[in-house]
Order: C-alpha cells, then structure tokens, then sequence
C-alpha cells in the first residue's frame, strides 16, 4: 500500500518545476495576458502553447496512473488467486482428515500441519 502512495506522489510531484500546479498557473497566466491585449498574436500563441503543455501534462499523468491501476489490478488478481488455491487445499485437507480420522482409530497429524502452515499462509 505504501508503495503505491509513493508511486502516486511522484507522479503528482511538484518538486521538478514541471508538475501539473506549474502547468496551471502557466495556462490561466497566457489567458489572463490575452485578456489584457485580445489583438497580440503572441499572447494567443501563448495560450496555445500553454495549453498544449497543459493537455500533454494531463495525458502524462493519465498513462502513468492507468498504468499504476494495472499494476495493482495484477497483483490484486495474484492475491485473490493465491487465496482461492490455500482455500481450495485447506478444504481437501479437511476432507482427507475427515477420511482418514473417520474411524477414530487413527491420527492425521501431518494433514493437520499442512493445513495449519495453509490457515496461516491466508492469514498474512
């Protein structure tokens, strides 16, 4: 989980000069300069540079948090099948206890060390 966090921080991280608080500000700048002077081709290519930094800035931040999103859906996916198999071997391993202990006669000790070591396998 804290791996995760860290991931998402740097992806929305400030510290480079060039994080998204940058991009903003920049943007509604070059809008605020057209405002004032509607007739200068430079501040209209200005907001049009702006914009294209910003655009390419949140297309930046899509790809790296869906590509974040299909990590963790991965490993999401491998936990729920590693529980589903320790689940599934911990009921066979009641249903061979119940056979072998059925007549009362006998003892499944090692089945019943296997199927703690699974129990506490689910547990972390």
């Amino acid at each position: 989980r804290g791996e995760f966090l860290q991931k998402i921080e740097i992806i929305f991280s400030e510290t480079e000069g060039n994080g998204l608080h940058q991009a903003l500000n920049e943007f509604w700048n070059s809008w605020s300069q057209l405002s004032n002077q509607p007739e200068s081709e430079s501040a209209r290519m200005q907001v049009k540079v702006h914009s294209d930094v910003l655009a390419r800035r949140f297309r930046n931040m899509h790809s790296q948090l869906d590509g974040l999103r299909k990590e963790i859906n991965g490993r999401l996916n491998a936990n729920i099948n590693k529980v589903n198999e320790l689940g599934q071997k911990v009921a066979e391993l009641n249903r061979q206890i119940n056979l072998y202990e059925g007549g009362g006669q006998r003892n499944a000790n090692d089945m019943r060390d296997a199927r703690n070591q699974a129990i506490e396998e689910l547990s972390d």
